[in-house]
């Protein structure tokens, strides 16, 4: 499944997701379902600020120094893996699947802040 394809799909189902936190929730005014849209859109946000600390190399060098450690501390010493051979964290993240939690992010910020100013004027 391609995600560039769908990114618009999956910003209606994050809407739809939100429709229905908003109907479980105790009141049906305005200011529910803009407190159903922002729950939806912290989980996102704080996926990709995870991924982006993870895609910025901030925990490389905390996973090699683990796996330096294991190596020095193992007494089943594999000698023909190097340290440097292993996958680090960073080379992990896909940046097309980064770029799309990027995009839901945006795209529910940006529909949350027209709600907001619809709601105070």
């Amino acid at each position: 499944m391609e995600l560039k394809k769908n990114k618009w799909i999956f910003f209606l189902v994050n809407l739809f997701v939100s429709v229905l936190i908003f109907i479980f929730s105790e009141s049906h005014d305005l200011k529910h379902f803009i407190n159903s849209i922002f729950y939806v859109t912290l989980a996102y946000f704080i996926l990709m600020l995870f991924l982006f600390i993870i895609k910025g190399r901030f925990f490389d060098g905390i996973s090699w120094s683990f796996r330096k450690f294991r190596s020095v501390m193992s007494k089943e010493r594999d000698y023909l893996t190097e340290i440097g051979d292993v996958t680090m964290p960073s080379d992990r993240i896909s940046i097309p699947f980064y770029r799309f939690i990027a995009f839901q992010t945006a795209a529910l910020l940006l529909s949350l802040v027209l709600l907001l100013i619809v709601y105070y004027i």
